[in-house]
């Protein structure tokens, strides 16, 4: 499961052997992890879809190569298989892979058995049937609204999660926007805003990108997103409220250890996983 229960236990470490550009819980009580991941330790080539053993860090044989531009994907909107590749003036038919430009957001659907995600260069939302492994575009809809990234790359979407409402939700780098989107027969993309900081911060946004940007996003079942963010900072942002409350930095992480994915296992314990620190599998408890 993706989001948890209102109370925070314990934070867990997980570091794997691969790079891990996100990662989302399946809901099986053997505790395995969606992963996209390089094919070669330290790469940075997030376009192989694995699944990862939480309790051994054994990864699985590639289950989708997310890089692999021949297959021709589906229309989430008709649910029918494309005619002819997709084209894109800056990135050519390369848009037809389902990983094409590399992936940092990804949401585990349990309902509905789907892993949902966007490329960091195309503005649009995609999503993978698990049960048939069929890979899903929404072209009527743009995602962020801004194709053309910007050069500190605030407006990419790193962050994702399907919340306890059955929505998911996703927050650009720079917190400029809150993104919902539903999961259901009818897809639809909306912009919620801006994130606002917390007068209570003393100083410390969501929207600095020495210490916000990056990192990823979970759930709590009262309406709450959780942000640890690539610099090992927390911030509790409330969906209806948008504002952004500091919670700390994580302490007790080795030196480079960034937090590139987070997720909730079905001890209600909070996991992170880093794409720095990745020589071996290992787990203990920190405190924010």
């Amino acid at each position: 499961m993706l989001f948890m229960k209102k109370r925070l236990p314990f934070f867990y470490l997980l570091s794997g052997t691969l790079l891990l550009s996100n990662f989302s819980f399946a809901q099986k009580a053997d505790q395995f992890a969606y992963a996209v991941t390089d094919v070669q330790q330290q790469g940075a080539n997030w376009n192989f879809l694995r699944k990862i053993d939480l309790k051994t860090g054994a990864y699985s044989d590639v289950l989708l190569n997310g890089a692999d531009a021949s297959l021709l994907a589906y229309n989430a909107a008709t649910k029918k298989q494309f005619e002819a590749p997709l084209n894109d003036v800056r990135f050519g038919t390369a848009v037809n892979a389902a990983f094409a430009t590399g992936v940092a957001a990804l949401a585990y659907d349990r309902k509905n058995d789907r892993l949902y995600y966007t490329p960091m260069f195309i503005d649009q939302l995609r999503y993978i049937d698990l049960k048939t492994m069929k890979v899903f575009y929404l072209t009527d809809q743009a995602f962020t609204g801004k194709p053309q990234k910007s050069p500190d790359q605030g407006n990419i979407v790193t962050r994702m999660v399907i919340a306890s409402d059955g929505y998911g939700y996703a927050i650009t780098n720079d917190a400029t926007q809150l993104i919902r989107f539903s999961t259901g027969k009818k897809m639809e993309v909306t912009d919620l805003g801006t994130i606002v900081d917390d007068q209570a911060n003393k100083g410390v946004s969501i929207h600095n990108s020495c210490s916000s940007f990056g990192g990823d996003i979970i759930a709590d079942d009262e309406g709450n997103l959780y942000v640890f963010s690539a610099r090992n900072s927390v911030f509790k942002v409330n969906i209806k409220s948008k504002v952004a409350t500091n919670l700390g930095v994580i302490n007790g992480l080795p030196n480079g250890f960034t937090v590139n994915a987070a997720a909730v296992n079905a001890e209600n314990k909070i996991i992170v996983a880093s794409a720095l620190a990745a020589t071996s599998f290992f787990t203990w408890i920190i405190n924010l």
